[in-house]
Order: C-alpha cells, then sequence, then structure tokens
C-alpha cells in the first residue's frame, strides 16, 4: 500500500512537471503528508471499528494482519496517541504548505481529513453507509494526486484534475474486491458497504465496468493530448483484464 501511495504522489508531480513547474521542497512535504495521512486513516479505521465492535479478534481484519490493539502491540490509549501525533504533524505540514500555496491547500487536506476521519467514525461512518468507496475514490484522486499537483508546481488545471481520475478508479476497483471479500462478514456487522448494497453479482459487474473504464480514460486523455502516448503502455495489461 505504501508504494501506491508513493506512485499517487509521483503521478501528482509529473502532472506539475508537465504544466511547467515543479519544486522539490512542496513536492516532498506532499508525499511525507500523503504517507502520514494513510498511516492516520489505518489507525482510525482500527480504533473505531473495535470500537464498534466490527474488528474482533475472529474477524477478517484480524486474521488478513495483527490489529495493534488486539494482538497486544498497543493499548487502546496508545493507538489514541499515535492517532493524535500522526495527525498534529500532518496538520503542521498542511499549515507550512498553506504558508507556501495558499488557502487552497486547506481545501485539498482538509477535505481529505473529514474524509478520513469519517470513513468509520460516528456520526457519519461513511462506509457504514455505502459512501466508503467514493470516499477513497475522491481521496485517491482529485484530493491526493491533485493535492500533489498543486502544491508541487502552485497551480492545477482542469486537464489535470480529469488526469487523476485512471488512477483513482483503479484503487477503487482494489477497494471493491475486499468488500466483496468480505461482504458476509459486513453485512453480519450492519456494515453496508458497496458490495453489500448492491449485492455480490451486481458489485462484481461495477467493478469490471471500471475497469474497462480506466483505459477508456487514459485512450481519450492521449487523444485530447492531457497525457502523452507513453501512458498507452498501460494496454498491455489488457490480457489481465
Amino acid at each position: 500500500m505504501r508504494k501506491a501511495l508513493v506512485i499517487s504522489a509521483v503521478i501528482g508531480g509529473l502532472l506539475a512537471a508537465a504544466h511547467g513547474t515543479f519544486v522539490w521542497i512542496p513536492f516532498a512535504l506532499s508525499v511525507i503528508g500523503i504517507l502520514l495521512a494513510h498511516a492516520a486513516n489505518n489507525l482510525m479505521n482500527d480504533f473505531f471499528d473495535m470500537e464498534s465492535g466490527v474488528d474482533t479478534d475472529e474477524s477478517a481484519r484480524a486474521r488478513y494482519a495483527p490489529h495493534p490493539v488486539l494482538a497486544k502491540v498497543i493499548t487502546r490509549a496508545g493507538l489514541l496517541r499515535a492517532i493524535v501525533v500522526v495527525n498534529t504533524i500532518n496538520i503542521a505540514i498542511g499549515v507550512i504548505l498553506t504558508a507556501m500555496r495558499g488557502w487552497e491547500v486547506v481545501l485539498f487536506a482538509g477535505s481529505g481529513l473529514f474524509i478520513s476521519v469519517f470513513y468509520v467514525a460516528p456520526p457519519l461512518k461513511f462506509k457504514h453507509h455505502g459512501l466508503g468507496e467514493l470516499g477513497v475514490f475522491l481521496t485517491w484522486g482529485v484530493l491526493m494526486i491533485g493535492g500533489t499537483t498543486f502544491v508541487t508546481a502552485g497551480t492545477i488545471t482542469l486537464d489535470a484534475l480529469v488526469a487523476t481520475l485512471p488512477y483513482a478508479i483503479l484503487v477503487t476497483a482494489v477497494l471493491m474486491g475486499k468488500h466483496m471479500d468480505k461482504l458476509d462478514q459486513d453485512k453480519a456487522y450492519g456494515t453496508n458497504t458497496l458490495p453489500v448494497i448492491l449485492g455480490v453479482r451486481n458489485a462484481a459487474r461495477v467493478t469490471q465496468l471500471m475497469m474497462i473504464a480506466f483505459y477508456l480514460i487514459i485512450a481519450l486523455l492521449v487523444l485530447t493530448k492531457t497525457l502523452g502516448p507513453w501512458v498507452l503502455l498501460v494496454c498491455f495489461a489488457l490480457p489481465r483484464l
């Protein structure tokens, strides 16, 4: 997952360079901020899912990776402190970038923090109401890649925002697959992810359409010269599709 995060930041940096401006310091701060933001998101997910009873010793979450509290790696209080520390550092980075680039940074970072906190936190619990997938789509696309492009270049165009869509689609497709794997458990706990709402067959169809849309959007971006022809190298993955 850390590689996927770095890739999203690199895409943002490349989009900035393609538009003629690349400044290393805000780019580096953006990469650090993205990594910390995702760490904070994982910590908050673990905390609130444990508090609501979704994460237990028998849950799928505890089987595919150790839960920090349930595995006794850290205490509940320690996990809360870690959440506060990581978010505080990230807010400090946001303040620095805002001073460098302007109020727009608050819009990108604040929106990402809002989605991250309320992905599983009450009262909104986006994941529990079929909105978690949309939140991930927005975060990994417009907010993460678009935000990196903006702080690196100091500006962002509509073309660059559209160019964030393919990667956002891929990450969301991965999440759809994960939620399909956990459909029965999520349904039992009342966690209404999009696959739970749609049913596994319809969710699979939506995921397939997303994967097809990835290639169609890439082709459109090349035809409109938003992206260069080298991105068509992704077509070598069509047999996998």
